[in-house]
């Protein structure tokens, strides 16, 4: 299926910013735009015929890397293939050897390629072996560092030099005494130097004899070497010693101790916000769970003609609210009964008591009945109907048990919630903030302080009504009267 003009588009501009702003007419024909579309954008100014079959977006800078994506380009066949090879100088520089030219790119190419070079590019013609070149993860392809060294050998090179360069490159692991004892008698005469002199010394392993099973040339994506400026002559040598420390040093104690400094520094800052974000979502969650909580509430009151069953006994059944919710099918998922931010956090059918807290008796004598029945029976309703201000009468709330006689509840979440006198569950005032999360019941969640509380509970009970909460620590505290 053909893409759409701005899938096209989107697909070459992220071609391009990966090429410097570059690309060529056989990419931009697979992405989908033929011949006619290119000219058509060409003419419109829309991109740039930079060299036969290459073209580029306006507003890309021109710099190193930007010549050697143009190169890498210019470098294919017909059939869009990359043939060209970076050598001599310009291998060089790929692997840190930054004493050399960077005004002119070194490419190889094979000795049926036609093309005539552009402007700044040197040009070598000859068939490369398939073990004389790499592929960098930039895609370009480079001579070994052996065979580059081998190139600026045969183009006259000084000795001095090439001992330098082979000296850096076991250094850094991109070429070792074995390959160069195997190379041309130059190189095998250099390698020979450098395993006798005192230069070998630090690098060469375990003895002055070096075989090949001891010392073995780095894969090429093992390489963490990149393109660079050259330095000047005179720096040559400051940068040889920096390739020396940075290679076989490791790192400094200065420079741990400032590592270490900065990922203290940083995980200082992280970590409360980190720790803010998990009190969020628990708080979130703790609301979400309440809400369906109160939900099934509404949904029983509604069928049951205003009436909401907040605890009953016969004897035999004890109808703690979410029991009796969840035997009438208003609450099938009893893993919502509980607050993810307080012990046991989960629901656990072995700790029955352990839930969101009712107001099971705590109300105002005109919306609260209570039935008892012989031997201690009892049932207890909220006469929703009656409620005049809903929305400010809380009946779900965070509790926990504060009595330590009650091994059931104490300091765990409790079912039932008393306002205040002998009851073993309090409002607990738990999240961040000192609040607690209340469902009221007109429908609203509120995250309450012991301010909104007190007021909550003076407006529909007389404002002499004794008030208590347990805090993060579990002490009961007193707000009202």
């Amino acid at each position: 299926m053909p893409r759409a003009s701005s899938e096209k588009f989107k697909a070459l501009q992220e071609l391009a910013n990966r090429q410097s702003g570059y690309f060529s007419n056989k990419q931009a024909d697979k992405i989908g735009y033929k011949s006619n579309h290119v000219t058509y954008h060409t003419q419109q100014g829309a991109w740039r015929h930079v060299d036969h079959g290459i073209y580029r977006f306006p507003g890309y800078a021109d710099n190193r890397q930007a010549e050697l994506t143009f190169c890498n380009l210019w470098g294919q066949d017909r059939a869009g293939k990359s043939v060209g090879v970076f050598s001599h100088e310009t291998a060089l520089q790929y692997y840190g050897i930054n004493n050399t030219k960077a005004e002119i790119i070194n490419l190889t190419v094979p000795v049926k390629f036609r093309k005539k070079p552009p402007e700044g590019v040197s040009l070598y013609k000859r068939d490369l072996d398939k073990t004389d070149v790499l592929t960098s993860k930039d895609g370009y392809r480079v001579t070994t560092f052996q065979k580059t060294i081998e190139d600026m050998a045969e183009d006259g090179a000084g000795r001095e030099l090439l001992k330098s360069w082979a000296h850096v490159g076991i250094q850094k692991g991109i070429v070792s005494l074995f390959l160069l004892r195997n190379s041309t008698p130059e190189l095998r005469a250099i390698a020979g130097e450098l395993e006798t002199s005192n230069d070998a010394e630090g690098f060469l392993p375990g003895n002055s004899v070096c075989h090949k099973s001891e010392w073995q040339v780095r894969k090429p994506d093992e390489l963490s070497v990149n393109i660079q400026y050259p330095y000047s002559q005179a720096n040559w040598r400051n940068s040889m010693k920096h390739v020396n420390r940075s290679c076989t040093g490791g790192f400094t104690l200065v420079e741990l101790l400032v590592v270490i400094t900065i990922i203290s520094i940083l995980a200082a800052m992280l970590l409360p916000v980190l720790a803010l974000a998990r009190d969020t979502a628990r708080m979130l969650k703790c609301q979400s769970n309440l809400r369906q909580c109160g939900l099934a509430a509404s949904l029983y009151s509604n069928d049951y003609r205003g009436y909401l069953q907040t605890y009953s006994w016969n004897g035999t059944y004890e109808g703690r609210w979410y029991r009796v919710l969840n035997d009438n099918n208003y609450l099938p998922d009893l893993n919502v009964a509980v607050c993810p931010d307080w012990t046991p956090k989960v629901w656990n059918p072995s700790k029955v008591y352990n839930s969101f807290g009712i107001r099971t008796t705590s109300y105002d004598s005109s919306v609260y009945l209570r039935i008892n029945g012989a031997a201690n029976y009892n049932w207890n309703y909220l006469l929703v109907n009656k409620v005049r201000r809903s929305s400010d009468l809380f009946v779900f709330g965070d509790s926990v048990g504060v009595r330590s006689d009650r091994a059931l509840t104490y300091r765990l979440q409790s079912y039932g919630i008393a306002l205040g006198g002998g009851g073993e569950s309090r409002l607990h005032v738990r999240h961040r903030g000192d609040d607690a999360d209340l469902w009221f019941l007109d429908g609203h969640i509120e995250k309450a302080d012991t301010q909104r509380i007190v007021s909550s509970v003076v407006a529909e009970m007389a404002s002499t009504t004794l008030v208590e909460v347990a805090d993060i620590n579990v002490n009961v505290v007193q707000l009202n009267p």
